[in-house]
């Protein structure tokens, strides 16, 4: 389905708020100057050795901050280019009390290099954008994509696909992912429909509401 935006009524978090939850990193200082940033693991952003799962294109972040309440003993971390979005994340992680999330604005594409191999548990990609070249950018779901979760997730880690759009499913996502032998899937059907979680993200209501079944991926790495 087209992607139409999301008003939303919130604003910048204190800069209390913003120390334990946000990080703003800019596109082009991390392409230039990758060094300057911290390591996407658990030591440098939440100073133990804890597992870190990774949500791309967390938006408002419900989903995020509901596993984060449900496995305290796990870190998150959700990645977005929306800033209002992710304000309201930061809303939510900060009402509900959590210590183990944080949310950064930026494009996952330039996050890659400060991704350390093998850190991460779990990935979550639900509902990306299928029109994003349009307005001129590159699309995340792509070869590179899959390079770099093979690299950055942990032997046996995961990888949560969820679309409701069918022609980025069937002629993209799907194919490419049945043919790189690098992942296994953890369902015997080729795909699932439908997901039925505890909590589902505002993103999630939205498309449900025009009554298209989500399409859902779940592989884990090889090794």
């Amino acid at each position: 389905m087209p992607r139409r935006a999301i008003r939303l009524k919130t604003k910048a978090p204190s800069p209390e708020l913003a120390q334990k939850y946000f990080r703003h990193w800019s596109q082009g200082e991390l392409y230039q100057h990758p060094e300057h940033f911290p390591r996407l693991a658990s030591p440098a952003f939440f100073g133990n050795e804890c597992p870190l799962d990774l949500e791309i294109g967390c938006g408002t972040g419900e989903f995020l901050c509901w596993l984060a309440a449900q496995e305290p003993e796990v870190n998150f971390v959700g990645v977005d280019v929306f800033a209002k979005a992710l304000y309201k994340g930061v809303e939510e992680a900060s009402e509900m009390g959590l210590e183990n999330i944080v949310f950064i604005r930026a494009p996952i594409q330039f996050v890659y290099p400060v991704l350390p191999d093998n850190a991460i548990r779990t990935i979550y990609m639900h509902y990306p954008d299928p029109h994003l070249r349009a307005r001129g950018q590159h699309k995340i779901f792509n070869s590179p994509f899959l390079d770099e979760v093979h690299r950055v997730l942990e032997p046996g880690g995961t990888l949560s696909l969820v679309t409701d759009h069918e022609a980025l499913f069937f002629e993209e996502i799907l194919p490419m992912v049945e043919a790189d032998r690098r992942f296994t899937p953890l369902h015997e059907e080729r795909y699932l429909v439908g997901y039925e979680v505890a909590l589902k993200s505002r993103y999630q209501k939205m498309w449900e509401k025009h009554e298209v079944p989500p399409l859902r991926l779940e592989v884990k790495k090889n090794g």
